[in-house]
């Protein structure tokens, strides 16, 4: 079987890493009284203060700034999440792959099943922050989810690399999670671009950028240029092309790598 038709048929297989991801959920919160909305709380109470401190450092208006910090955090929680969780998720399932014969894409839809629980969750924090400023909502807020879509493409794809990678050498989540905290830096998540800033490769270079407005600019109720879109979609393709070519090679080797 290709390494694509396995993937579409754990795709309609859902029932499984669905529920499996839903007991992730449940075995990491148990016996806690609000469960993962202490997530919610950390997130809320960090952006609040970031977003007091910062707002003064820039010299902008928190009605503007905590809105754009609160979107830009979330998301990239969820992206960090994802990826760092995705280095070991083969070799977090080991007994799993040892014993059973079910396909090794069931864990990944697993681990992004799981982080796109947590996101909803921590989406709550938007949802007081637009409570309390009140910024526009245009119709054009529904092409974040087309963002997200996006972004789950190119999450999925990056996972099924840096999991082979990270199951073969095991130096490697140590190495992806200290480039995410330089990524974290560099992309403009607590800083704001100005369109000066916009042509300078630390931005149009960094397909986070992109990956992240592509969500959080309908949000906020501003236009995303054609070019982020295309970088957005492009990252999508080439990273999911390269995943599965990689799938396809190694899924075999994996259980002897563990």
């Amino acid at each position: 079987m290709s390494a694509p038709v396995e993937i579409a048929r754990t795709i309609q297989n859902y029932g499984l890493w669905s529920t499996l991801g839903w007991a992730d959920i449940k075995f990491r919160y148990r016996r806690t009284m609000i469960g993962p909305f202490w997530l919610v709380i950390s997130t809320g109470v960090t952006i609040l203060a970031i977003g007091v401190l910062y707002a003064g450092l820039f010299r902008k208006h928190t009605a503007d700034y905590i809105p754009y910090l609160a979107c830009g955090m979330i998301i990239w929680g969820f992206i960090n999440t994802t990826i760092v969780e995705g280095c070991n998720v083969f070799i977090t399932a080991a007994p799993i792959i040892k014993s059973s014969s079910i396909p090794l894409s069931v864990h990944v839809f697993r681990l992004l099943w799981r982080n796109a629980i947590i996101f909803l969750h921590s989406f709550v924090v938007i949802l007081v922050a637009w409570t309390y400023y009140q910024w526009a909502l245009e119709p054009s807020a529904l092409f974040a989810i087309a963002g997200l879509v996006i972004l789950g493409v190119f999450l999925f794809g990056l996972v099924l690399v840096l999991s082979i990678i990270c199951t073969r050498f095991r130096d490697m989540p140590q190495i992806v999670t200290s480039l995410l905290q330089l990524l974290f830096f560099l992309s403009p998540i607590i800083w704001t671009p100005s369109q000066a800033m916009r042509a300078s490769p630390i931005v149009w270079l960094n397909p986070f950028y992109s990956l992240i407005e592509v969500v959080r600019a309908p949000l906020l109720a501003q236009a995303v240029d054609a070019r982020e879109w295309g970088i957005a979609i492009g990252s999508a393709g080439l990273i999911l092309i390269l995943g599965l070519m990689m799938y396809g090679r190694f899924r075999r080797l994996i259980a002897y790598w563990l």
